[in-house]
């Protein structure tokens, strides 16, 4: 409660959450890839202009996130299922793209797949997947790409093979230039 106004403040409940502040570090704002993980993240996800909020839920090697959207009506947070539902599916926490109205997922799997995946934000829905990028670098040689698009109510795929050296190209100049 607002001790001035006696407004009642929004509450929330989660069975696991933690929370620890380390008190040279109050930034909560975003979570940073690869960085040591938030309990709380007070981001705009669904780009409605109104300040969201994440709850670290669980943490056993993967991040899982409980996601909540600030209802201006009701003047509280509620569960947002569908960004839940992404964070737990991928076992890592989304980042925004406000210019693009996407909700951005990196993800790793041993030491040489990278993949990467984008979501239409759609107020009201849950978020729609329209892009997945996979890199390859498992073999010493060639690396290959998957990138997959939905377009038109449609996935278009492409697979490309590169020799190693074409991909990782490098242009020789005094900067780069090695003894």
């Amino acid at each position: 409660m607002d001790r001035k106004t006696s407004e009642k403040f929004p509450t929330l409940t989660s069975e696991n959450f933690t929370f620890t502040i380390e008190s040279d570090s109050l930034n909560l704002k975003k979570v940073e890839f690869d960085e040591e993980p938030q309990s709380l993240i007070f981001e705009d996800f669904n780009l409605d202009g109104l300040e969201d909020l994440a709850l670290i839920n669980r943490f056993s090697g993967n991040l899982i996130y409980d996601t909540y959207i600030f209802d201006s009506n009701q003047k509280q947070f509620l569960m947002n299922e569908g960004m839940t539902t992404l964070v737990k599916d991928n076992s890592a926490m989304f980042t925004v793209d406000s210019e693009r109205k996407r909700l951005i997922v990196y993800l790793k799997s041993g030491c040489c797949l990278y993949i990467t995946k984008e979501y239409n934000v759609i107020l009201e829905r849950d978020p729609l997947k329209i892009y997945e990028f996979e890199e390859d670098t498992r073999d010493r040689e060639t690396v290959i790409t998957k990138k997959s698009e939905f377009i038109d109510y449609k996935w278009f795929t492409k697979t490309t093979r590169y020799p190693r050296e074409v991909y990782y190209k490098e242009t020789k100049d005094e900067n780069t230039e090695r003894n």
